[in-house]
């Protein structure tokens, strides 16, 4: 991957959390299964909601790994925080008591080790 390719792929994690957040509240909100025929479409049943929610853990997990890969705790802190918190740069730098300047250089150069 190139760097553009690895925050998109980074970026992913944002939709993929919302969508995980969804999945929860709809497989809460599942009280029976009804039995209707009905022909406006399929409806998705308890164990199709809970395969989507496994499937999106694992790639979530897998961004997760990705980013802990970065040998420099501070990218890592960095990255974590800004694409599994979704911190602005400037909040990352007020969170680690940081100049802007120096969370970009720890955000380019960890980016940069994620795609060799």
């Amino acid at each position: 991957m190139n760097y553009q390719e690895t925050v998109n792929y980074l970026k992913s994690y944002k939709d993929l959390f919302y969508r995980l957040e969804w999945l929860n509240n709809k497989i809460k909100g599942i009280k029976s299964i009804g039995y209707e025929n009905d022909s406006i479409g399929s409806y998705k049943t308890l164990n199709d909601y809970l395969d989507e929610k496994c499937q999106i853990e694992k790639k979530m997990a897998t961004i997760e790994d990705l980013i802990g890969k970065t040998k420099d705790y501070k990218q890592v802190l960095v990255l974590r925080y800004k694409f599994l918190e979704f911190m602005t740069l400037e909040d990352v730098a007020s969170e680690m008591n940081y100049s802007l300047s120096q969370v970009k250089r720890y955000y380019k150069e960890g980016i940069e080790n994620l795609t060799i």
